[in-house]
């Protein structure tokens, strides 16, 4: 738990500068100062977890405010706006939509490092169509 608390304070600290730019929009400015504040309050949850003045926690309450973390992390790692737009693959029949899959634009990004990769990036995959 020590480790998460290290790297969200380079977060927090760069948001801070990034809120600054003259660039972002009010919406951009927002969404940074609720990821920025909710990172703030999830770093004071580990620090209380783990000091040795509260109550010692068993293995399983641990281990469910460890997934509780997680699912509020989770939850501000998916952009409800992404800037890129979603792919679509379409199946034509004599020149007519037949069906579509959509796929999200962060499942195909690639990067050089491999912690920031899309998750089927070289993958072939299945697309499950629908009807349009």
């Amino acid at each position: 738990m020590s480790a998460f608390s290290a790297p969200d304070r380079r977060f927090i600290a760069f948001a801070e500068k990034k809120v600054k730019g003259n660039h972002l929009t009010i919406l951009d400015k927002k969404r940074l100062m609720l990821c920025r504040d909710e990172l703030e309050s999830m770093v004071n949850e580990v620090k209380s977890i783990t000091e040795e003045k509260r109550k010692i926690l068993s293995v399983k309450n641990m281990l469910q405010e460890a997934l509780k973390l997680n699912q509020r992390l989770r939850f501000l790692v998916v952009e409800p706006q992404h800037t890129i737009p979603d792919v679509f693959v379409w199946m034509l029949s004599n020149n007519k939509r037949v069906a579509y899959a959509r796929i999200a634009a962060r499942h195909l990004l690639y990067s050089a490092c491999a912690d920031h990769r899309g998750g089927t990036v070289a993958r072939s995959r299945p697309c499950f169509s629908r009807y349009p």
